[in-house]
């Protein structure tokens, strides 16, 4: 699978869909949003998906025999993750994915369009995907350098949490992975190149760039896997692939010195920090949650509901409060959970027969990136490019796949029909974004509000907006009849907050607020209930039934559910408020209500 000789000119429209879909992939923004990485690049997942999936379909007829495995593996896990987000608790998460995580089946429709691309392409279309991969991975890196030594964080494009560079990503672990598979399908084309030509010359330079921004997303996984890529490519090209590792690692090197952290520090922070065991704990109960629905799992997107009722009190204790894992950072983990067995059934044969079947260097690329999200979440950008690699892996080194042929007159009208359905609904999304942005607590415009919960209906934040600016009004209201009404607006929208991710416990913890808020401390207190059967270690619904017992003056209850807050809760503000309503509530003290 080496890179072979002089790639053909004249690429398909295929090859050149190919280049453009993987660079927006890795760049799409939009700075005007709520979030700048998400619905922009689930817009171009989308239009991927639309000209994927009928080439898929078509490819099904006469595969070829070493592709058989993977094609029908695609297409039996697309129908099985369908299934299973149907058959979910919540549908509309499982089609739609969480916003701004976006891994729901649609995210695996555009992962089935992006590898139907990829079996389309022929030999001339190979530098169309190689240029996009690698211009995706040089903008990227760019933008990494310029976070890292220009730009404060807090800024738009500043660096994650303030410390690692993200690129157009949104997270270090997506740039890391972009990366790694970037530098990969590069080092193979130095390692093939002659030492004195000027393409060694270009090669090397963008390794050193990509090495440097490796450096600045301060993640530890790329230490690892740059290690086994250069031992591979000593193996395979032995004096060859000794220069074409060393600008990676000179680049790497140079960011270390530079603006990099303690390396040594990093490596070992690997295995004993928090987030590890937290890994570790989260994969554990991910495998219980298969026990309980082992054939078509929890749905996608939705690992929360399969591992928060099993959670124990000491990995409660090491999250943050209101926070969850909405990914398990293991890809077959999280596909066991989320689609079951047959799910993972089909998935293996996909991504196995594809590996195998595999015949160029476009597989290295997919194979690194699959090496990352063994440990870290799925992504909308990385995982479909992911795909479109590995379909692009089955065309031959050499010569032309004589296999493809052209798609007929009904599948050209079946391809434009769904390109026309994906770009409405994807521009559908940016829209409700645009609006999400400008509503609570952002800025407090209704229009907005409901612009955005009409667009948006399958998500939940857009009335959780709704809520907050009806809770707002009613606070600032001083006539008793029209606070009254605002909360019951606030209700409504709790409702519809609660109806689209019934899973989530801070959801019924939102609606036993706004019930609570009304006096019905019956509803409150049942709402309270249902959020601790989905997590029973919900510091906020503990919180919300002590309040209850305290507007009845049942002060001994309401200090046994502070004690059970208290039990949660890490030190921090949140502990020292709950500790000053266990000392209220111990002297029969009611506070005075927010509302």
């Amino acid at each position: 699978m080496g890179a072979g000789s002089s790639l053909e000119t004249g690429a398909s429209p295929w090859g050149i869909f190919a280049g453009l879909a993987a660079f927006a992939l890795s760049v799409a923004i939009s700075p005007v949003v709520a979030s700048r990485t998400f619905t922009p690049k689930f817009l171009v997942m989308l239009v991927v998906a639309g000209v994927g999936l009928v080439p898929l379909a078509s490819s099904l007829r006469r595969p070829v025999s070493r592709e058989r495995f993977a094609l029908y593996g695609a297409a039996a896990f697309v129908v099985v993750a369908l299934l299973s987000a149907l058959m979910s608790q919540a549908p509309n998460i499982g089609v739609f994915g969480l916003y701004d995580w976006g891994t729901g089946w649609l995210m695996w429709l555009g992962c089935a369009g992006a590898f139907g691309v990829g079996c389309r392409l022929q030999r001339r279309d190979a530098p169309w995907l190689f240029g996009g991969i690698l211009a995706g991975a040089l903008a990227n890196s760019v933008m990494a350098l310029v976070q890292t030594l220009f730009l404060s964080p807090g800024t738009t494009f500043g660096p994650y949490q303030g410390t690692q560079a993200d690129g157009f990503l949104g997270n270090p672990v997506f740039l890391e992975s972009l990366l790694l598979g970037a530098v990969a399908l590069v080092s193979v084309r130095a390692a093939g190149s002659h030492l004195r030509s000027a393409s060694f010359v270009a090669w090397s330079a963008c390794l050193a760039l990509m090495g440097v921004a490796l450096e600045f997303s301060d993640e530890r996984a790329a230490v690892g896997l740059l290690a086994l890529l250069f031992i591979a490519l000593l193996v395979w090209y032995r004096a060859r692939g000794l220069l074409a590792v060393l600008p990676t690692g000179l680049g790497y090197l140079v960011g270390y010195l530079g603006a990099g952290k303690s390396l040594a520090g990093r490596i070992a922070a690997g295995t004993s920090s928090v987030g590890f065991h937290q890994r570790i704990d989260l994969w554990k109960l991910a495998l219980e949650g298969v026990v309980h629905r082992p054939l078509l799992g929890y749905g996608p997107g939705q690992l929360e509901a399969a591992t928060l009722p099993h959670m124990s009190l000491a990995f409660a204790r090491t999250l943050q409060p209101g926070k969850t894992f909405t990914d398990s950072h293991d890809i077959l983990i999280e596909v066991a959970i989320t689609t079951g067995i047959l799910g993972l059934v089909c998935f293996a044969a996909w991504v196995g027969g594809a590996v195998l079947a595999a015949r160029n260097y476009f597989v290295y690329f997919a194979l690194m990136c699959l090496a990352v999200e063994l440990v870290e979440p799925l992504n909308i950008a990385i995982t479909p490019l992911l795909f479109l690699a590995l379909g692009a892996g089955l065309l031959p080194s050499r010569g032309s796949r004589d296999a493809v042929q052209p798609l007929g007159t009904t599948a050209r009208a079946g391809v434009a029909v769904l390109c026309v359905a994906a770009l409405l609904l994807g521009g559908e999304m940016v829209a409700g974004d645009v609006a999400l942005d400008h509503a609570p607590p952002a800025e407090y415009s209704l229009s907005n509000s409901k612009t955005s919960n009409s667009l948006l209906f399958y998500w939940p934040q857009s009335a959780i907006a709704l809520t907050d600016y009806y809770r707002y009004d009613a606070a600032a209201s001083h006539s008793r009849s029209l606070r009254r009404h605002y909360l019951e607006l606030a209700l409504k929208y709790s409702r519809e907050t609660e109806s689209r991710l019934p899973a989530d416990p801070l959801a019924w913890v939102n609606l036993g607020d706004s019930e609570l808020a009304l006096g019905r401390f019956a509803r409150a207190t049942a709402c309270y209930e249902r959020a601790l059967r989905a997590d029973r270690w919900e510091p906020a619904a503990f919180d919300g039934l002590a309040q209850v017992d305290m507007e009845r003056h049942a002060f001994a209850a309401a200090t046994s559910w502070y004690r059970k807050e208290l039990a949660v809760l890490p030190p921090g503000p949140e502990r020292t408020a709950a500790e000053q309503h266990l000392s209220d509530a111990r002297r029969g003290v009611v506070p005075h209500s927010a509302l």
